[in-house]
């Protein structure tokens, strides 16, 4: 690949790891679905922008929420990931060797300054595009309803990360409502 090919290669949309990535989500939900009928919260956790390499699935039931609805801080066990009860490894094997493939390509076009520990412009423009064909993954399972007629509460999450991916997930795969109660747990800087 020549340097000119590797710099449109890096910001191209990852269309095949976002379908690959529904497939998985539209399987695990339909399981799921039938040993949790009342989930109100589904989620992907992509991991690090450095360390993209395994999707995680999260879930939550309004049973799990340990508050009542009138307690001051509901949204925030609503809305946190973090504080979920359902935690899936399984599931994602195709989708999770697509994302090994591509870092695999992306590392041996890019050289990473070793004294260096930020990411550089090339590395955060690839993690953008991972993380973007997650949202586009479950932008689709909602638009075909795989979720039903009623989608839960949706998001791309990093665990204890203020990354702008998680508050563009939840505007993009959830109500204006939802959004806008999702802000008053998690205020956007």
């Amino acid at each position: 690949m020549t340097p000119g090919s590797f710099h449109r290669w890096i910001s191209q949309p990852r269309t095949q790891l976002s379908r690959t990535i529904a497939r998985c989500v539209r399987k695990h939900v339909q399981a799921l679905r039938k040993k949790h009928p009342d989930l109100y919260g589904y989620a992907l956790l992509p991991g690090e922008p450095y360390d993209i390499h395994s999707i995680v699935a999260a879930a939550n039931t309004a049973t799990d929420i340990p508050i009542k609805p009138k307690h001051d801080q509901y949204s925030y066990y609503r809305y946190s990931v973090d504080e979920w009860a359902h935690y899936f490894h399984d599931g994602f094997d195709p989708a999770n060797r697509l994302l090994v493939k591509l870092n695999h390509i992306f590392s041996a076009h890019h050289k990473a300054d070793p004294d260096n520990y930020s990411m550089d412009e090339l590395e955060l423009t690839f993690a953008a595009t991972l993380f973007d064909a997650v949202v586009e993954a479950l932008r689709s399972c909602r638009a075909d309803r795989v979720f039903g007629e009623r989608p839960p509460f949706l998001a791309v999450w990093i665990p204890d990360s203020d990354l702008p991916v998680i508050w563009k997930s939840v505007r993009v795969l959830n109500s204006r409502r939802v959004y806008k109660d999702f802000l008053t747990a998690f205020p956007k800087d």
